[in-house]
């Protein structure tokens, strides 16, 4: 499941080139706060909202690199068809989702998880609402397009004993 999400939304970016300037089918904007045992707000620009015509599996993700005191953030949401206006949540049929946020590394590594979908054990929960899915931009494997909207999730500590994170995006 979650390799196919992130084989999805790397394909994404690859369609829009990669490059972290706005392009048709990334978000102009992208934020991404984090509030428990987590705390900050970050950029999280571009967020790509695609389609891949091979499987009809529409995706939604964007990624933050680890650096510092910032913690890596990975985000993929896959749901069947067009993605569209609308609510996705962990329990909409058909909708795999893999939110993973980490720190630090070795003995001193943090991670928070939320997945669901696929037969998989669900693990947090999610909520992507998009308000606008619009300016499809198609090429020979699917399309991408630019999406408007918010995610929250709440992501559990897989390190054992710290508080859960709370993530709200806004893009």
């Amino acid at each position: 499941m979650h390799t196919r999400l992130f084989a999805l939304a790397a394909a994404a970016l690859a369609a829009c080139g990669g490059s972290v300037n706005t392009t048709p089918g990334q978000s102009s904007s992208c934020s991404v706060t984090l509030s428990g045992g987590l705390t900050g707000t970050y950029d999280c620009k571009p967020a790509v909202t695609a389609w891949a015509s091979s499987n009809n599996q529409g995706g939604f993700s964007f990624g933050v690199a680890q650096s510092g005191s910032t913690p890596s953030i990975s985000v993929a949401v896959g749901m069947p068809g067009e993605p569209h206006t609308g609510t996705y949540t962990t329990t909409t049929s058909g909708v795999d989702s893999a939110i993973a946020i980490n720190t630090g590394s070795g003995g001193t590594a943090q991670y928070w998880i939320e997945g669901s979908g696929s037969g998989s054990q669900t693990t947090g929960t999610f909520t992507l609402t998009f308000s606008s899915v619009s300016n499809a931009i198609t090429a020979s494997n699917g399309k991408v397009y630019t999406g408007d909207g918010t995610l929250t999730a709440t992501l559990k500590n897989a390190t054992g004993g710290g508080a859960d994170v709370t993530l709200s995006a806004t893009f």
